[in-house]
């Protein structure tokens, strides 16, 4: 289980730092926007999908 969790972390740290280093400022204002803590303690996160 520590094994799992610890590569769920690396994935997520990686993932977080792709964004920051590679993707562009409003991309990156958008998923931070997304995710919002609710004042109860719970997590809201709204996913939108885009079609080309």
């Amino acid at each position: 289980m520590k094994i799992k969790l610890f590569l769920s972390k690396i994935k997520t740290w990686i993932t977080d730092h792709y964004h920051i280093l590679f993707k562009s400022a409003a991309v990156n204002h958008l998923r931070i926007q997304e995710l919002m803590k609710n004042p109860d303690g719970t997590y809201q996160l709204t996913v939108k999908f885009g079609s080309y």
